[in-house]
């Protein structure tokens, strides 16, 4: 029912962010137990899949690579220690931006009814988790674990409208 019509990756103009680390407080630390959070946000877009296609997703494209370089960390990884006790030169978690850093940004088309699913009415949970983007595996380098932390979905629902996430 969901059709990948592209899959890339966005970062910020380059020379605009650098490299930069922002250390985990105590308070951030807690929310690493939690598993993400996910919304989905509807808009009507009466259009057809090739006016998306040519002028929506560049736009959309260009418009995320320029929050990018404002919003940095979104682009960046988390950084964690697997073992506690044995600390990579006494790190303790943060967030990660090297140069290039990218987020992962997928365009789709799904088939159900967007009349449907934006309805007020009851709907079955299973029908939007295909509108929820993959986040991307973690990493072992070296001594640590890199964590993508955010992934966007843009989905078209032909001549009714999208949903991103």
């Amino acid at each position: 029912m969901l059709t990948v019509l592209e899959n890339c990756r966005v970062s910020s103009p380059l020379s605009t962010v650098g490299d930069k680390s922002l250390p985990l407080t105590f308070f951030d630390a807690i929310w690493l137990l939690f598993f993400p959070i996910s919304q989905v946000f509807f808009y009507e877009l009466p259009h057809p899949k090739s006016y998306f296609l040519e002028t929506i997703v560049p736009k959309l494209k260009h418009s995320l690579s320029i929050t990018l370089q404002h919003f940095f960390p979104f682009a960046g990884n988390l950084i964690v220690i697997p073992n506690p006790n044995r600390c990579f030169n006494g790190k303790k978690p943060e967030i990660r931006h090297v140069e290039g850093d990218s987020v992962a940004l997928t365009f789709a088309e799904y088939e159900l009814d967007f009349n449907e699913l934006t309805g007020n009415h009851t709907r079955e949970c299973h029908k939007f988790y295909p509108l929820l983007p993959l986040l991307g595996q973690p990493s072992k380098v070296y001594d640590y674990v890199t964590i993508p932390l955010f992934s966007l979905q843009v989905t078209l629902f032909p001549n009714k409208g999208i949903a991103t996430m």
